[in-house]
């Protein structure tokens, strides 16, 4: 993989999860690369998506511990947003999801724990965004992998940040109808449409998106065989932790898609090949009717 690296000086970069299976892969990614002097992580936010904020903080945990060979500081992490902007009923304690309730398919038990918590800031997430933002002025990139609820809070108050970040980076939203939690609509950009609109509205920075089916493209068609039977036969701390979970949520399935970890290569990989395509955007949020008072 050829790396970018600014004029020499290693790209400052937050992370915002929501951490199930494919964040994981893409933290694990990235971590990789500040080892390797490519980046500087200064932050991994975390949003509710696949499942709680507190849930995916503790995943977070985990996926750093079993980052053996981690010879830098481990990047601070923030708790973010616990819900959408409009919450429209509340959650079931009963709702099964493709990453299961606790983001990592509730197995009885994990092979790395969540005991490094002192690496949990007291800060919040929003704030952090912003705070790094003012600190480092059109050098922070923003990869978000998750609903976009904790920039579209940030961006509403603090607008300055809004002309301050350097580019953005977002797996979300579909551009040819193909859904993955209904039949038309993409996970991410679903649960909080209202933050989609507000980034896509306010940012003034180069923003890059992976739609939903992008990643169902023959290019990036990997065989679950492989994901378990080649790759999960290597022996580590990665593959310990991460073997047993995708063992669960794709037993359904014959294909592996890491979509959160095709976008972290797309941030660290050399972009070779341009096209311009004339497109339209369409952001649909929810609608809510009463009847009107007499």
């Amino acid at each position: 993989m050829t790396s970018i690296v600014d004029g020499g000086v290693r790209r400052k970069v937050i992370v915002d999860v929501d951490v199930g299976s494919d964040d994981a892969w893409a933290l694990l990614m990235l971590l990789r690369a500040q080892e390797l002097s490519n980046i500087n992580l200064l932050g991994v936010t975390c949003v509710k998506g696949n499942t709680s904020v507190a849930n995916v903080a503790q995943n977070t945990l985990r996926v750093l511990s079993a980052f053996e060979s981690y010879k830098t500081e481990k990047p601070p992490i923030f708790l973010g947003a616990s819900s959408e902007l409009i919450v429209l009923k509340p959650p079931t304690l009963d709702e099964e999801t493709f990453h299961g309730k606790d983001g990592f398919c509730d197995l009885e038990s994990y092979s790395e724990d969540a005991k490094d918590t002192n690496l949990i800031s007291k800060e919040h997430a929003v704030n952090a965004i912003e705070r790094i933002v003012r600190e480092n002025p059109g050098e922070v990139s923003l990869i978000c992998l998750g609903p976009l609820t904790n920039l579209g809070l940030c961006l509403r108050m603090y607008p300055h940040v809004a002309e301050n970040i350097k580019e953005v980076y977002i797996m979300g939203g579909n551009n040819f109808g193909v859904g993955n939690i209904t039949s038309s609509a993409e996970f991410n950009f679903f649960n909080d449409p209202e933050s989609v609109h507000i980034v896509l509205e306010t940012l003034k920075c180069p923003m890059f998106l992976l739609p939903w089916e992008t990643c169902l493209e023959d290019k990036f068609y990997i065989p679950l065989d492989w994901r378990m039977n080649t790759m999960g036969e290597i022996q580590n701390r990665i593959t310990r932790l991460m073997n047993p979970i995708e063992v669960k949520c794709y037993r359904e399935f014959t294909e592996w898609i890491p979509c959160d970890a095709i976008l972290a290569a797309v941030f660290l990989t050399i972009i070779q090949l341009l096209r311009n395509l004339a497109s339209g955007m369409q952001l649909s949020s929810f609608l809510v009717i009463t009847p009107a008072d007499n």
